[in-house]
């Protein structure tokens, strides 16, 4: 399990981070910027079943992540194929 900036159109996004487990891209973490909830962290967990989320702060938002992670994967967080 480890976090890595997402890149879009070849840019890596400041503020924005997915979580990989194995080769498998399974969250997406990233800071509001726009609109009544900015400044807040939303966070989306993209593996079945799928949930989202807002957080005060950037490691909130991580680690509600990596708790999904943790739960989904189990025994299999370090070998998930």
């Amino acid at each position: 399990m480890k976090w890595r900036r997402t890149v879009i159109a070849g840019e890596a996004r400041p503020d924005d981070g997915c979580l990989v487990v194995g080769t498998r891209i399974v969250a997406r973490v990233y800071r509001n910027t726009h609109g009544p909830s900015t400044g807040t962290w939303q966070w989306f967990w993209q593996m079945y079943p799928s949930a989202s989320g807002r957080a005060d702060t950037k490691e909130a938002a991580k680690e509600e992540c990596e708790r999904r992670a943790r739960q989904h994967f189990g025994d299999r967080l370090n070998d998930p194929a």
